[in-house]
């Protein structure tokens, strides 16, 4: 099995103006590795659902100091960005 990119935290506790975009930018390598890899459920993201690989992302995140929405918002723009083909 690939080893799991870390995904990291916030770089200061509250809000900041860039902090949307740093979660994503944390959250997006790790993600990539899962669609690689071929771990992401292509049919789900399709069907705008959440899979397996974005709910153990959004999990991790929360735990490297992200919030919730934060990281789910991430998790979902990257997920959207890629059925779209990008």
């Amino acid at each position: 099995m690939t080893e799991l990119k870390d995904i990291p935290g916030p770089r200061q506790h509250g809000a900041y103006p860039e902090r949307a975009a740093d979660c994503r930018s944390a959250i997006e390598p790790a993600y990539m590795d899962h669609t690689s890899a071929g771990t992401e459920d292509e049919q789900k993201l399709e069907a705008g659902e959440l899979s397996d690989v974005m709910i153990a992302l959004s999990n991790r995140a929360r735990h490297a100091g992200w919030s919730a929405e934060e990281s789910d918002a991430a998790i979902a723009a990257i997920a959207a960005q890629r059925v779209a083909g990008g």
